[in-house]
C-alpha cells in the first residue's frame, strides 16, 4: 500500500533522512517558502494545492538557526 505523506520542514535533516529511506510512498516535503507552518492560510493553501488529503502528516519543521533565538524569542 502506497501512502501519501506530507513532511513539514522539507529542507531539514529529519525530512531529508525520511525521504532517503523511502522506498514506496509518495512524499511531499515542502520547504518553508512553500509552507509556512505559522500561517493557517499557508497550511490550508498548501494542502488544498495537493489535490488529495495526505494519509500521514509528519511535522518536522523547526526553528533551529541561530540556536540562541530559542531562548531569546521562545514564542516564535
Amino acid at each position: 500500500m502506497t501512502l501519501k505523506i506530507v513532511i513539514t520542514g522539507g529542507n531539514g535533516g529529519l525530512a531529508q533522512q525520511i525521504i532517503r529511506a523511502n522506498e514506496c510512498h509518495e512524499i511531499s516535503a515542502p520547504s518553508r517558502a512553500d509552507l509556512d507552518i505559522t500561517s493557517v492560510i499557508s497550511i490550508r493553501g498548501y494542502l488544498d494545492s495537493l489535490g488529495y488529503v495526505p494519509d500521514i502528516l509528519i511535522h518536522a519543521a523547526a526553528m533551529t538557526r541561530p540556536m540562541s533565538r530559542h531562548h531569546e524569542e521562545p514564542v516564535l
